[in-house]
């Protein structure tokens, strides 16, 4: 240890001892360090700040973002549902769902959207052709767009449709659609689109058309107005139809829902002609959906769907325009017409273009005859529900080498024609045979389907009175079982005229002749054998023989009536064979009656009529009727004066009156004579008619269903330039109601001559003259009305007799003979015909027979 002797310490000797540790140097205060640098610390405080506010800014985006999204999604998946309601509502047509849905903001809209929901054109596309094949909603959308609100928004789908390409092969055809939705309260609502959504209207001018169109479709209407001008050039160039010069057609494409409605063909076919304005010249426009409205075609086999439809209305207006068409008579046959000529210009489809088409079973060429006045209400649209007019349009296209457009305008110019002089107009010659005409219809269909109608021949001889070329008249039988088929001579006949009608039995026929030198005989040719008629009973009421009309026989078959005729007699009187008693070697008297006898069913009493004028009216015309209990007994009581005595049973019966006030009815009464029953007045039948007033023709039970009564009326007019006209009623007397009405339009200030039934009474025939021919028109009927088929036949040529005497009716039913310009016309259930054509003979009358016994 080191010690330090201080100055002051020697004098006081008194020392202080400090350890090296406990004494402070008075030392030089050390110079000043310089400053130690301090580190940088700032920069990462800004990245680290920068790092934890970025972190967070992220982490909140990333939540807003996540409940944007999610709440976007929720919009997005309420925006489907209500899409889903919409397509739901439209499958089913449910207006209520479809209500819930609609926005309200546009009535004019929202009513048109209604109707397009309702007629099922707020997704179908039938009018181009395309059946609609819904998929799930959700599969359907493509994708939304909404505003920056989110309080509108455009939703895009993609439609599946279904187009017939033939031979029974389809092609899946997709058409993009946009609707527009605007949130309402509770859900998402179908709205108009805003006027920004289609753009400014603009104008597209071609060389024969001038388009207005909407700024959102202008590159699909600028492809399709080209393609529709070719089309229409097109037709001025088809043979038959002479464009206007300068024409101008206006096309408008429509943002408007209404014109998706007004699309469909019909409405195009059978749209008025306003004034005559001409399409052609600009007066009027042809209004056709924009395409966004119809849905945008995805590829080319949807172009062309949309092109064939908006061509077919434009061509359909325009060739109305071109043919003069007026709507609306006889639209299924025009209609046909039409639709054969868009399918020339490639622009629709034709029924029958396929030859495996589906046919009925059993076609008659004037089976169209009963489509020709159908009201445009009634008349289907459907191939399969009316097929006449469409095989009689490809009939005359294929056989007459008629052009559809030719066809359309003999149409125009048919006004008032009946069905069979239309035919003949557009046949020629053919016409004037119609059962040749028919002929030539069954090899038609034959050749252009495959289709042979196999008419089965009749189990039963005919016999035929014909004359040779020397004019020497004979009775002829004709064996249809032969494999060739000629008349054989059974007995020739000294006479001028004859006439002949089968008996009942089959056993041969009963003839009325007049002789060469004018004298009359009468006789029946029974199994060979000639059985002369005695007429001594009424030596005292005619000449002795006369020429006496065989006609009809009882319902049991025993009694065969004679007609005898004026000149022999001082008036018309009827007389009846017994053909029990009618046999060779037998007794074959005539007795005379006390009238037109109409015999209860059963035969077992009669109604007779004591009718003169006209003759041939049998029991139609007024007379008095006498009640009898056997054809020859006297009367035992009279209900009085009546027309049309008919029988529902063995006791009860009904008749037409009419009282000195005018007033005609149809009343019952019975054997027992009470105060007749009134079923019907002349003003009850009025109802039905838009006539000022009726008159009774007949009334007649049908056999089958004695309660069904058939009413032939004839209606008229208190004004002179509207003609009378027949109706056909079935009257159902027990419910008190008309079941069916058919007006009879030909029959116009026509005289009814006579009426038949067919042995099985199913048939009814009825013949009428006509004010301006000579020719007789024939009415067959299936009387029981299962099928309302109605047959107009114009049977040419005359006769010594009414028509109706000259129908013969196999006892079946199922062949009607009728002579017509010396042939003989068949009838097969009253529809398919044929000719027995001889040659060298001319044959007047036919009936049938068994075969003759020795044959």
């Amino acid at each position: 240890m080191l010690l330090l002797l201080l100055p002051g310490s020697l004098n006081s000797m008194s020392f202080e001892w400090q350890t090296e540790e406990d004494h402070r140097w008075d030392e030089e205060p050390a110079p000043p360090k310089p400053p130690k640098r301090g580190r940088r610390r700032w920069p990462w405080l800004v990245l680290a700040t920068v790092l934890v506010v970025g972190t967070a800014v992220f982490l909140l985006y990333s939540q807003i973002n996540q409940r944007v999204e999610a709440a976007t999604d929720d919009i997005e998946a309420d925006l489907v549902a209500s899409y889903a309601v919409l397509q739901q509502a439209a499958q089913n047509r449910d207006e209520n769902l479809f209500n819930s849905l609609l926005s309200g903001r546009d009535p004019e809209w929202s009513l048109a959207q209604q109707e397009n929901i309702a007629n099922g054109t707020l997704f179908d596309r039938t009018a181009f052709g395309l059946a609609w094949q819904p998929v799930l909603a959700e599969t359907a959308v493509i994708s939304p767009t909404f505003s920056p609100e989110l309080t509108s928004a455009e939703l895009a789908t993609l439609q599946n449709y279904s187009l017939n390409i033939g031979n029974g092969l389809t092609q899946t055809v997709q058409l993009r659609r946009v609707d527009v939705y605007r949130l309402g309260e509770d859900r998402w609502l179908f709205a108009p689109p805003d006027p920004e959504f289609w753009g400014v209207q603009r104008r597209l001018e071609g060389e024969l058309i001038s388009v207005r169109y909407p700024a959102r479709d202008e590159e699909l209407v600028h492809r399709l107005a080209a393609d529709l001008e070719a089309r229409l050039v097109q037709v001025c160039s088809t043979p038959g139809f002479t464009c206007p010069e300068e024409a101008q057609v206006r096309l408008t494409f429509s943002s408007e829902p209404d014109s998706l409605t007004n699309l469909a063909f019909l409405d195009a076919l059978t749209g008025e002609n306003s004034g005559g304005d001409s399409v052609w010249q600009g007066d009027t426009a042809v209004v056709l959906p924009t395409p966004t409205l119809v849905g945008l075609p995805q590829d080319e086999a949807g172009y062309q769907a949309l092109l064939r439809g908006y061509a077919a209305y434009l061509l359909t207006v325009a060739l109305n325009d071109l043919i003069g068409w007026e709507c609306c008579d006889n639209v299924p046959f025009y209609r046909a017409a039409i639709e054969r000529q868009l399918y020339e210009l490639g622009v629709g489809e034709w029924a029958l273009a396929d030859t495996a088409v589906p046919l009925p079973d059993d076609l008659h060429l004037l089976d169209a005859a009963q489509d020709w006045n159908v009201a445009f209400a009634q008349s289907p649209t459907e191939f399969a529900a009316m097929p006449m007019p469409y095989l009689t349009v490809d009939f005359l296209a294929e056989v007459f080498d008629l052009s559809p457009g030719q066809i359309g305008q003999s149409l125009v110019r048919s006004d008032g024609r009946q069905f069979s002089q239309w035919l003949a107009e557009n046949t020629g010659s053919v016409a004037s045979n119609e059962a040749l005409l028919h002929q030539t219809f069954r090899q038609y269909l034959a050749r252009r389907f495959g289709r042979v109608q196999q008419i089965p021949q009749p189990g039963r001889d005919m016999m035929l009175v014909c004359e040779d070329v020397g004019r020497k008249a004979g009775l002829y039988r004709y064996n249809f079982g032969e494999a060739a088929p000629e008349p054989d001579l059974v007995q020739a006949l000294d006479s001028a005229d004859s006439f002949m009608t089968g008996l009942p039995d089959g056993s041969g026929v009963a003839l009325a002749v007049e002789r060469l030198d004018g004298s009359p005989e009468t006789f029946l040719l029974r199994r060979g054998q000639r059985v002369d008629v005695s007429w001594d009973n009424v030596a005292n009421l005619t000449t002795t023989p006369p020429l006496a009309i065989p006609t009809i026989t009882d319902p049991n078959g025993r009694y065969l009536l004679w007609t005898v005729a004026p000149g022999y007699t001082t008036g018309t009187f009827y007389a009846l064979t017994d053909l029990e008693t009618c046999q060779v070697g037998g007794d074959c008297d005539a007795v005379a009656i006390g009238g037109y006898p109409i015999w209860s069913p059963g035969g077992e009493h009669l109604i007779t009529l004591t009718t003169t004028n006209p003759w041939w009216h049998e029991g139609a015309a007024i007379g008095l009727m006498l009640l009898r209990d056997a054809p020859t007994a006297e009367a035992n009581n009279s209900p009085g004066f009546g027309a049309s005595p008919f029988w529902l049973d063995d006791t009860r019966f009904g008749y037409l009156n009419q009282f000195q006030n005018g007033v005609e009815q149809l009343v019952l009464s019975d054997i027992q004579l009470p105060p007749p029953f009134t079923l019907l007045t002349d003003s009850d039948m009025l109802a039905y008619l838009a006539m000022d007033n009726l008159t009774f023709e007949f009334v007649q039970p049908l056999s089958a269903s004695r309660e069904t009564m058939l009413v032939l009326v004839r209606g008229e007019s208190n004004l002179a330039t509207v003609a009378a006209t027949g109706h056909l009623f079935w009257y159902d007397r027990v419910s008190d109601l008309v079941r069916r009405h058919i007006p009879l339009t030909a029959w116009q200030n026509s005289e009814l001559e006579g009426y038949r039934f067919s042995p099985d009474g199913r048939y009814l025939l009825f013949t009428y003259t006509t004010p301006g021919e000579t020719a007789v028109n024939l009415f067959l009927q299936d009387a029981d009305g299962a099928e309302l088929r109605f047959f107009n036949y114009t049977v040419l040529g005359t006769t010594p007799y009414p028509r109706h005497f000259y129908a013969s009716w196999t006892p079946d039913g199922q062949w009607l003979a009728l002579p017509e310009l010396g042939t003989i016309r068949l009838w097969h259930n009253g529809r398919d015909e044929q000719i027995l054509n001889f040659d060298g003979l001319n044959c007047t009358n036919a009936a049938w027979v068994d075969r003759l016994e020795g044959e």
